[in-house]
């Protein structure tokens, strides 16, 4: 059995992560089991012609099961070793769907991990157990071992625990460290143009100085804001009252 260019298949969807380095160009392979305990071969997910799993791709591979295979309980997934590696081949995907035609639902394998070659990782819908009904406890133990190997904690009297490398699994996707850099350099930029159209704010009364005829009208509360009575208005009205008023009656539009 394997994975044909066909519209009226069964539709396998992965999604690799945006983090750095987490394509890959290894070969993989996957085996569906379905509730009633039928796996199909070994299936090779690869699109003729196209580059997969690249950095925060989403990779469409077409499946031919048979009538009889009923729904999806569980995926067996594997990369094999690169001969020759362009990239890493380490491999971080973010989730795996698997889609049936013909009005079928969808089924999500939530992995959010890395895979190493060679190793054969079991994915499970929705993948949330409690320890003592985790359908695959080995692969826990597993993960829980390789986790104590990167999170290697570092403690210091009267000090936070602090950890002693950030593993590759806390790093922000690379969509998101770009949007960080973005919102940084626009709150500079915007600080940088208020202070030269605002001067600098020494006293309380500077504030007034963002307030422009045509964009930013001075509100009129400016000249007795500072007075106890106006304080406590504000305080029982709210601390907007140039823009909420009281609605004394309906409009008649």
């Amino acid at each position: 059995m394997g994975v044909k260019q066909s519209r009226f298949n069964n539709v396998l969807v992965v999604q690799t992560g945006n983090q750095r380095g987490s394509s890959t160009d290894s070969d993989v392979f996957v085996i569906l089991y379905d509730t009633s305990g039928n796996a199909t071969e070994k299936m090779l997910l690869d699109n003729i012609c196209k580059d997969d799993f690249k950095t925060g791709a989403h990779d469409t591979f077409f499946i031919n099961l048979p009538v009889s295979f009923r729904e999806v309980a569980k995926i067996e997934l594997w990369t094999k070793q690169c001969h020759i590696e362009l990239t890493s081949s380490n491999w971080f995907i973010d989730v795996i769907e698997f889609r049936r035609h013909f009005g079928g639902n969808t089924i999500t394998f939530p992995v959010f991990r890395w895979i190493k070659p060679e190793v054969h990782y079991y994915l499970y819908p929705w993948d949330a157990f409690l320890p003592h009904h985790d359908p695959d406890k080995s692969q826990r133990a597993a993960e829980i071992e390789y986790k104590c190997t990167i999170y290697k904690l570092n403690y210091q009297e009267n000090f936070p625990v602090t950890c002693e490398e950030l593993p590759r699994d806390e790093e922000f996707p690379l969509k998101y460290k770009r949007g960080i850099l973005t919102k940084k350099l626009d709150i500079i930029l915007s600080a940088m143009w208020t202070k030269i159209v605002t001067g600098d704010w020494n006293t309380l009364n500077d504030v007034t100085n963002i307030y422009r005829r045509r964009k930013l009208p001075m509100p009129k509360s400016v000249k007795f804001w500072r007075e106890d009575t106006w304080f406590g208005y504000q305080r029982l009205n709210g601390c907007n009252p140039t823009v909420i008023t009281l609605c004394e009656e309906i409009p008649s539009k």
